[in-house]
């Protein structure tokens, strides 16, 4: 592994343990040294770094770099170009995002597009107020320092990078490259759900700058189908080969403490739990379980586990993975989240995935489970104190 390389790694090894939103999102690109590039780009899929570059910055300035990269999918900005002028955009892109990255305190890249006016302006707003010129002083805000450009596909582009601190370009799944629109949008929905998931680990350490959660409201409106959500966080956590309840020794040395490949044999059960208070109607647990079932037979796991409870567990019904599942009603008395998991608590069930459906109001657990959970709620009043949610509309 070369020297860039590794500063590569260990500069998102730093994200990932002290800017875990930028840090989790990092984690879905893959890295690719590319000389024809200034310092980095990506197309949503990978991130293309030049060796040379990154060799020569400071470890601050290359998290910076990843940082300012990997937001440019995170906002949606390789899928949303159309035909608007790529440097322009890029331009307009690097605005729209590097006041946050400067507030939140990384140290960006020289070069970089950088103007307070545009703060918690969206890409396209920027784009419309900025002059066409690429040498028009960006817009009053500071000038790029440094010059050139780097494209990302291995092309070389000097628009893909205007600000030189990390481009943007179109993704292999946007129609401007022939892809359908339905793929498009699986890409798009695929970008939503990793920004929620980012947003959510950062909240839980308390790292979510307050500018980032207000931009990323605005993009995840309207929420993403409910059913959408639940098969992937269900499928990801089920079909997961690591855990992070018994760390890597490779990496303990290091100072680094990441997951550790799991067994087979060490799965978890999937864990469903229905509130059975009345808060849920009989269309939402048809809709609800249909979507579990789905997901039963694609991920086929060893057990699944279907909790009934009120304010106590009213009924558990046990599933293997070639069953056929049923869903019914049991119970009707007041909400306690609690039972259930003091239920598997009891008979020693370690789930791979929890989902909780429920109207959100009643008594939670007071310490967080430490497995997967997610709580499908069905108004937009309650937000459980802690894991996923999802809002269930049928």
């Amino acid at each position: 592994m070369s020297n860039a390389a590794q500063k590569m790694v260990k500069a998102r090894a730093n994200l990932v343990m002290g800017n875990p939103f930028f840090g989790t999102l990092a984690l879905r690109l893959k890295m690719v040294e590319d000389s024809s590039i200034k310092l980095m780009s990506t197309d949503g899929s990978v991130l293309r770094y030049n060796p040379k570059a990154v060799a020569e910055m400071p470890l601050s300035k290359v998290q910076g770099g990843i940082a300012h990269t990997v937001m440019h999918p995170a906002m949606l900005h390789h899928t949303r170009r159309g035909t608007r002028d790529r440097a322009k955009w890029n331009k307009a892109c690097d605005y729209s995002i590097n006041t946050i990255l400067s507030n939140a305190g990384f140290d960006l890249p020289e070069g970089k597009y950088i103007n307070p006016a545009y703060s918690g302006m969206t890409a396209e707003h920027i784009y419309t107020i900025i002059p066409d010129d690429p040498d028009d002083n960006n817009g009053g805000g500071q000038n790029p320092q440094g010059g050139g450009g780097g494209g990302g596909g291995g092309g070389g582009d000097q628009n893909s990078d205007p600000g030189g601190d990390g481009g943007v370009d179109d993704s292999p799944n946007n129609t401007n490259n022939g892809a359908s629109q339905s793929q498009q949008n699986h890409e798009e929905a695929e970008w939503k759900q990793a920004l929620a998931q980012a947003a959510h680990v950062a909240k839980q350490a308390g790292n979510l700058p307050g500018d980032l959660e207000r931009m990323m409201q605005e993009l995840l409106e309207p929420v993403l189908p409910w059913k959408n959500i639940l098969k992937r966080f269900m499928t990801e956590k089920c079909n997961d080969d690591f855990s992070w309840k018994r760390g890597n020794r490779r990496f303990i040395a290091q100072g680094l403490y990441l997951p550790s490949r799991t067994s087979d044999d060490a799965m978890g059960a999937m864990v469903v739990t229905i509130d059975t208070s009345g808060s849920i109607g009989e269309k939402e647990l048809t809709e609800f379980g249909s979507e579990i079932a789905e997901i039963h037979k694609e991920v086929k796991p060893k057990e699944l586990i279907v909790i009934y409870c009120d304010a106590r567990v009213n009924h558990v019904d046990r599933f293997g993975p070639e069953d056929e599942l049923h869903f019914k009603l049991h119970g009707g008395g007041g909400t306690d989240f609690r039972p259930p998991f003091k239920w598997l608590e009891e008979n020693q069930v370690q789930p791979r995935a929890f989902a909780y459906l429920t109207d959100g109001y009643g008594p939670f657990p007071e310490q967080e489970p430490d497995f997967p959970n997610i709580w499908c709620i069905n108004n937009h009043d309650v937000i459980p104190p802690y894991g996923e949610h999802i809002i269930l509309e049928v």
